[in-house]
């Protein structure tokens, strides 16, 4: 068993504070207590989502910012007047 901060891995597991990590071949098994924040879980997990799509991408952050820019300017211009009200 070795000791890593707050968490303890034993044989393919690391525990943490009653969460379970264990990593398989080719998967990472995360087992969470039931009473866990489910807001803050899916909030995790919208960020490890957001990793996986993103991590083969060849776009610059200034691409990305230049089209959340023109999507935000087309928003506004199909919704303006209805949200000004």
């Amino acid at each position: 068993m070795l000791a890593i901060g707050k968490a303890t891995f034993r044989s393919g597991f690391f525990v943490f504070l009653g969460m379970t990590v264990e990593r398989n071949d080719n998967e990472l098994v995360i087992r969470i207590p039931v009473e866990s924040d489910t807001k803050r879980l899916q909030e995790i997990l919208d960020l490890i989502r957001y990793a996986e799509l993103t991590a083969k991408s060849e776009a610059s952050q200034d691409d990305v910012d230049e089209l959340s820019s023109r999507i935000n300017k087309d928003w506004w211009d199909t919704n303006r007047e209805r949200h000004d009200k």
